[in-house]
């Protein structure tokens, strides 16, 4: 339904999916408070973005690839100031951190994760 009003009303947002085809922080929360009993963590079954901002006539882009991120960006950005735009661009799989575990004060967060095995940096985590 947003997606139809966002179109009725021709609101000019700018909408970006960034899509890992994972629950990271589901997966995170799974795995370090309720002994890896995972359940819900990987999207194998996502929409087709692109078909469904076709279906209420907005403009839609895509992108997979660091190569081409930076013109699509400029073009999801700047190339139609006054009308709706999705973008969906898909990324690593990578840590969900910080977090605050359940019940811990936020001085407690958790940082960084040295028991990953995703085959990323976990450098690469926000900060």
């Amino acid at each position: 339904t947003e997606l139809k009003t966002v179109a009725e009303q021709n609101i000019p947002v700018k909408i970006l999916i960034l899509d890992n085809e994972s629950q990271m922080m589901v997966e995170y929360w799974q795995r370090l408070f309720h002994d890896e009993r995972y359940l819900a963590v990987t999207n194998t079954v996502n929409p087709k973005y692109g078909t469904l901002a076709d279906a209420f006539n907005i403009k839609n882009l895509y992108c997979d690839n660091q190569e081409d991120l930076a013109d699509v960006m400029k073009e999801f950005l700047f190339a139609d100031p006054d009308k709706p735009v999705l973008m969906h661009a898909r990324i690593e799989k990578t840590p969900c951190l910080p977090l605050v575990a359940p019940g811990a004060p936020l001085q407690d967060m958790i940082l960084e994760d040295s028991d990953t095995d995703y085959g990323f940096d976990a450098s690469a985590a926000p900060s």
